[in-house]
């Protein structure tokens, strides 16, 4: 498990893995192939309120649910001088990458994306 944002956590699953649920109880489970043999796991996370967002890659709309769905201004400062810098502008997905990166999700392994609320 591992936390990519204050609302979302990531869980590393098996490429095989389907029907990816979490239950009324705040289980997390799904299901694998194994030699024809159906096989179930849950984990829990120590939240009380959980919520599949998606299973990667995700989708547009499923990214705009963890960064936002608005452009942000980024600057980058010029080596040369101190004061200079440009403003460019950030995509939800490109920051979803960021984010990715920075949390050393591999690109190449499946993850379920919870979003996960503390009970206030």
């Amino acid at each position: 498990m591992i936390h990519i944002t204050d609302k979302h956590i990531a869980v590393e699953i098996p490429e095989d893995a389907c029907n990816v649920q979490i239950s009324d109880n705040g289980c997390f489970s799904y299901k694998t192939v194994i030699n024809e043999y159906r096989s179930s796991y849950c984990i829990t996370s120590g939240f009380n309120n959980h919520s599949l967002v998606g299973v990667t890659p995700l989708t547009e709309q499923q990214i705009h649910g963890i960064v936002g769905s608005s452009f942000t201004n980024e600057k980058t400062y010029c080596r040369c001088f101190d004061r200079l810098y440009y403003l460019h502008k950030v995509s939800p997905k490109d920051r979803w990458d960021d984010i990715q990166r920075l949390k050393r999700l591999d690109p190449n392994k499946k993850y379920a994306i919870i979003k996960i609320e503390k009970d206030k």
